[in-house]
């Protein structure tokens, strides 16, 4: 009897989990917690460009720090592409046009979150810092004449660097072999595919990329003045909480990485319109909630049915 109980008891928890994870009201308050420490970030780094990695960190990347970046194609750095065994280097979503503002500016900073159970997704601690190391050594090989640094320079260093807490020496010592497979993007005949394949070059980048992780957690942010490289912020917006849920005394339950997933709990609220409308959702109460995220949903399909084509 005692252990029905107790198996019931973890169902209902587990529902309960699920309810509220999948709240609207906690999931845009939530993203709200989160996008005010992406603002902090962006105002200790105001030289470096901001975008948010899709489809995920657009929740957290407030137009009016993005402005800088405005009409630019986005970021898209898939988690898949970091998946266990399927480290790669993603042709269909390159991200070349990164490099320029990389190296105008100086550095870039890329948002991303992820559910309970981990510091980053898989896009910031593996896809991200696979693009580096691979756009370093392609750099390296094809304009050997006119870089500072060479190709087994920057293998010496480290071409390919990855959170220790989240990576594995195992899986990382892995990556790097993919990276120097015969199947490897880099191999002779093949890195001129940068320039045939998209409208994108590959520009000579004076200094090499690094990916640095930062989170929440983060006690102090890296100081990234007279440094030897072009710093990529791989930045985990959401903390790092038991079971993904931390109640607020605001009001609400905290949801690691609501970003994520908006399928299942936007209501087919969309980033911009989030955004657009930020105030008044959040000044909504939650029992209001829905209708008001309908009318707006409603309003704007109906404003974009009235375009002319």
């Amino acid at each position: 009897m005692n252990d029905l109980i107790q198996i019931l008891e973890s169902r209902n928890a587990r529902k309960e989990i699920r309810l509220e994870s999948n709240d609207t009201f906690n999931r845009l308050h939530s993203i709200a917690e989160d996008a005010a420490f992406i603002r902090q970030l962006a105002q200790a780094y105001p030289r470096f460009r901001l975008y948010p990695n899709l489809r995920c960190g657009a929740w957290y990347a407030d137009p009016d720090i993005m402005s800088a970046c405005h009409g630019k194609e986005p970021a898209s750095f898939k988690s898949t592409d970091g998946h266990f065994g399927e480290w790669s280097f993603n042709l269909r979503q390159r991200n070349l046009h990164l490099l320029q503002t990389i190296s105008e500016h100086g550095g870039i900073i890329l948002v991303d979150s992820t559910r309970h159970g981990k510091c980053f997704p898989d896009a910031l601690s593996k896809a991200i810092p696979i693009w580096c190391a691979v756009i370093n050594l392609a750099i390296a090989r094809e304009y050997t004449s006119e870089v500072r640094w060479t190709a087994s320079d920057s293998h010496e260093n480290g071409a390919l660097y990855t959170p220790p807490g989240s990576v594995s020496r195992s899986e990382h010592s892995q990556i790097e072999l993919r990276l120097d497979s015969p199947l490897s993007i880099l191999s002779s005949h093949q890195s001129s595919i940068f320039a045939q394949s998209s409208e994108f070059s590959l520009p000579p980048l004076q200094k090499p990329l690094r990916p640095i992780w930062i989170t929440p957690d983060t006690s102090t942010l890296p100081s990234l003045t007279d440094i030897d490289f072009f710093p990529v912020l791989c930045v985990s917006t959401s903390k790092l909480v038991h079971e993904g849920l931390e109640r607020r005394t605001a009001g609400f339950t905290y949801v690691q990485g609501s970003g994520d997933d908006h399928e299942s709990w936007s209501q087919k609220l969309t980033p911009d319109l989030y955004w657009q409308h930020k105030s008044l959702l959040l000044s909504c109460a939650r029992s209001d909630l829905s209708d008001l995220i309908h009318t707006l949903v409603s309003e704007s399909a109906e404003a974009s049915s009235s375009i002319p084509q």
